[in-house]
Formats: structure tokens, sequence, C-alpha cells
């Protein structure tokens, strides 16, 4: 995986910051890959003063909503330069000209007046300036590719493009440029395929894990990644070894924290293959040694592993005491949600245990910190087991009233798209 990521930002700082030869660089990749994209780009503009960034990550909707957006962007921008140039007595940066805000001009063409605009304003004329045109979600490909087909040189580089790079973005697995690219040669152009597909990306972590010029916590590291995968992918026995081996490793190397992590990943192991008593024992090893290291997020999941492995056991005291030192946890973490995760399953370990008024009282308290911090989602979930038990226990006026506020949750529920 750092090899990928060094990989795709060494071919972007080549193009951007280093040759001279190319204008246009095509970059084919999906939508899970635009963030680290922009996360590269933006990484450049913060390092290298040198190279001048103009980056636009918005969607394409229409020709003239596209050119429009980047106009307003750039305006904004002008604002901001100006306020710094004005008290050093530097030359302003002067309102766009016609051709950058003439709608009825070709989407190309007014794409090219706001670059010879924006070039005329620098301080340093020979400056390389790079435009990137990397939409983060593309739902029209056609229509991004009639927006941005005609700044490609078919004859020729013209003078409006010395010194300027152009980014332009492509479909790995559906490409819509790069056959256009083939039927139609354009000059001065080059392409390049980024791919962090889970396929390559694993295949980068396992070449991480087995590199021998990575610190062997880099190596452990993209390990812990491709364990994490194996179990995502329900490798079992695989996800299992790796962990136990990266106790170990982590162990030699005095990191704790990555200790515990791996315990925790085993316990999950565990648990998803249904042995429930390997589990607990892997979440409250881990839960111990991140306690001793103060690794209070890696805690909170030891935790909450332990109390659902201790309930699906049938040990609801020992199953509470974990969720209540869970929610502990997640409260000195600010972390609100977390507490009203670990209190309904509290709720639920009483309950098992026949203290119902307590089961209720305990999730009455949820209820009032999700008023504090909406979370749809676990409100719903705990008033359909207050509804449920209302039902059971004969409480008519509380199930009117609990399913009054359910309804109500529900929709909630809807707007927040699930849990937080």
């Amino acid at each position: 995986m750092r090899g990928l990521v060094e990989e795709m930002n060494g071919a972007i700082g080549w193009f951007a910051q280093q040759q001279r030869e190319h204008f246009a660089m095509v970059l084919a990749y999906e939508e899970g890959d635009a963030p680290l994209v922009a996360q590269c780009l933006h990484g450049m503009d913060q390092a290298d003063p040198d190279v001048h960034f103009l980056t636009f990550l918005h969607e394409a909707r229409t020709e003239r909503a596209y050119v429009d957006v980047m106009l307003d962007l750039m305006s904004t921008r002008r604002e901001v330069v100006n306020a710094e140039r004005e008290p050093r007595g530097l030359p302003r940066v002067p309102a766009p000209p016609d051709g950058c805000t003439d709608f009825r001009r070709p989407a190309a063409e007014r794409i090219r007046a706001l670059l010879t605009w924006w070039r005329a304003s620098l301080l340093e004329p020979d400056q390389p300036l790079v435009l990137s045109l990397l939409p983060m979600k593309l739902q029209d490909p056609a229509l991004y590719e009639r927006i941005v087909w005609d700044l490609l040189p078919s004859r020729g580089l013209e003078p409006w493009t010395r010194f300027t790079r152009v980014m332009l973005r492509d479909s790995r697995d559906a490409p819509y440029l790069e056959p256009r690219l083939r039927r139609e040669p354009r000059e001065a152009t080059v392409a390049y395929t980024v791919d962090f597909s889970p396929k390559a990306c694993e295949e980068g972590l396992a070449f991480d894990a087995g590199n021998p010029a990575l610190t062997p916590k880099a190596r452990g590291t993209a390990m812990l990644q491709l364990a994490a995968l194996d179990f995502a992918h329900q490798r079992h026995p695989q996800a299992l070894e790796k962990y136990g081996l990266l106790a170990n490793l982590f162990g030699e190397l005095g990191e704790e924290g990555l200790v515990a992590l791996s315990l925790s990943g085993a316990g999950d192991v565990h648990r998803r293959a249904g042995q429930l008593k390997e589990a607990r024992e892997r979440y409250a090893k881990g839960a111990e040694v991140a306690t001793k290291v103060e690794s209070k997020p890696v805690m909170l999941n030891c935790l909450m592993g332990l109390g659902g492995a201790c309930q699906e056991l049938g040990e609801y005291q020992q199953a509470e005491a974990a969720w209540d030192a869970a929610a502990r946890v997640a409260g000195s973490l600010n972390n609100p949600y977390g507490i009203c995760d670990c209190v309904e399953q509290i709720g639920v370990a009483r309950l098992a245990q026949n203290r119902t008024h307590e089961a209720v009282h305990i999730w009455e308290k949820a209820l009032e910190l999700i008023g504090e911090h909406p979370y749809g989602f676990r409100e719903a979930a705990i008033l359909e087991r207050m509804v449920e038990l209302a039902r059971q226990q004969g409480w008519s006026d509380h199930e009117r009233a609990w399913a009054q506020r359910l309804a109500v949750a529900e929709l909630n529920r809807e707007q927040q798209g699930g849990a937080h």
C-alpha cells in the first residue's frame, strides 16, 4: 500500500513539478481512489511554492455550470490574493475578462480564457501552473468529456499552454478518454492509471509486509491491515495466524498499543467463528494491555468485544461489567455515541438477569443523552426493545407512549441514514 501511494505521488509529482515536455496527464481511477488523489495534490500544493496549483474537484452537471463554479472559486481566490498583495504594494489581480464570463462560449474556450487571465496575474510569468480538473464524482462521463476534450492539443502547443499543465480524469474500469485518445491522438498528453482497488491494495500491503527496506513496525502495520482483510473475507485461519505473529512482533518492539490491537483483532475472528471462549480470552487480554498503556480507543474496542462475547456465552454479569467499563472509556473519549451503544447493551444484560426496571432505567438514561446528541439509529433500537418489553409485561400505557416515540425515532433514523 505504501508503495502504491509513493508510486502515485511520484508520477503526479513528475508531471506537475519536473517534466517540461507534456501538457496534459489523464489520470484513470475510480471514485474510491479520488480522496487519495486529492490528498496527493493538496500535499504538493502545500509543499512546493514554486508551482502554482489550481485544483477543482466539483462534479460536472452542465457545461456552463462546471465553468461557472470554476469562475466563482477563482474569483474568491482572487479576493484572497489581492488582500495579501495590497499591503505589500504588489499588483492586484484584475477582474476576469469577458471571455471568462460569457456563458455562450464553449466550455473549453472559457477554461482557456480563465487560465490566460490567471497566468497573467502571477508575479513570476514563467512559474509552472497546474490545472487539475478532477471531479470527485463522475455521474456523466460523456458530459465531462465534452467539457475537457478540446483542451487537449491536436496541432501543436499553442502559446497559452506555455508553463501550464492540465490533469484530467478518466475511469479505470470503464474508460472514455483513453479509447478516444487511441482513435484521435493528442499531442503532449500522457496517461497514468491509479489503482487502489481492494486487489491492488492487498497486493501492495503484502509487498510492504515483506519489504526489508521498511522498519519492522512499518512491515507489521502492513501485516495488521492484511489480517483485517483476511477477517473481512472470512479467511479465519490466516487472520488468526497473522494476529498471533503480530502480537509477538509488537511485543518484542515494545509497541503495547499495537499488541492490544492485534489481540482485539484475534478476538473478532474467534467471535465470528463461534469460538466464544477464545474470543473472551483475547478481548480480556487486549483490554488489560491497552489499559496499561492507556490506549483508550483500543481499550474501548476490546471491552465492547468482551461484553458481546460474554453476552453470547450467557455470562450476563460479566457482560454488564464489560459494557459498563466500555461506557466509561467512551465517556473519557467524549464519545456520546459510543456511550449509547454500550448503555443499550447494559440494559440487555440487566434484562437477561430479570432486572427489568433497572434495564428500563438505563435505557431512559441513554435516550436522555440521545436528546442532547441525536443518534437516530440507536434511539430507534432502544425504543424497539422498550416497546417489546412493555408488550411482554402488559404495560399498555408504556407501550403506547414508547411506540409513539419510536415512530418519531424511525423518522430520525431514516433522515440520518442509519448508524452514526
